[in-house]
């Protein structure tokens, strides 16, 4: 009685395998389907890292200027190697004192600057918010992978991401909080008032 009873095992385990036929195939679809998928989520997680990077560096004129009315002091961005550094002003030593630096990521490298409508080294480049909620304008250029984007920072606005060229603007701001915009015929103070310019 033992013998037919191990034919029948043996038959019900050789119909459950696979043939070698069968684990080549579907071999062969894992890793297509792998080198099909797999750049795709790399590229998908790289421009989510990047996104993310942008509003890091976007939300940080933003942060200056919060800091600089709250601590009623200067707040200024400056450039240190793969960093962008927020400092304050120390009224009692006058020298500025760190409050956040952000790295730069991997992604991102500073290839140039601005500051108002000049063309600024990147290491000697600086930004600054005053205790009114008025800051300079000004701007860095970043290569991101092949192509270069802008964050330009206004005098009255957010920052925002302009693409390769940093924009022109008329718009100046003083630490006494004043924002005057000059046409060529007026001048207008956000303090109040506005009259004729002499000249264009």
């Amino acid at each position: 009685m033992a013998a037919p009873y191990q034919s029948v095992s043996v038959r019900r385990s050789s119909r459950a395998a696979f043939t070698l036929i069968e684990m080549v195939v579907v071999t062969a679809i894992v890793a297509l389907m792998s080198a099909l998928i797999l750049p795709n989520l790399v590229a998908i997680q790289r421009s989510r890292m990047l996104r993310d990077e942008q509003a890091v560096l976007k939300r940080l004129p933003t942060e200056a200027r919060n800091e600089a009315v709250k601590a009623r002091v200067t707040v200024s961005l400056r450039v240190d190697g793969n960093e962008i550094v927020m400092e304050r002003e120390n009224t009692k030593t006058n020298e500025p004192e760190s409050v956040k630096r952000v790295p730069v990521g991997n992604g991102f490298q500073v290839t140039g600057a601005q500051s108002g409508n000049d063309t600024s080294d990147v290491g000697s480049w600086k930004w600054q918010a005053f205790p009114d909620g008025t800051s300079d304008s000004g701007g860095l250029t970043f290569q991101v992978g092949y192509e270069q984007q802008s964050l330009w920072i206004p005098a009255d606005g957010p920052a925002r991401w302009v693409g390769a060229d940093l924009p022109q603007t008329t718009d100046n701001s003083w630490p006494a909080g004043d924002l005057q915009q000059r046409t060529s015929t007026t001048t207008t103070m956000t303090g109040g008032g506005s009259g004729a310019i002499g000249g264009p």
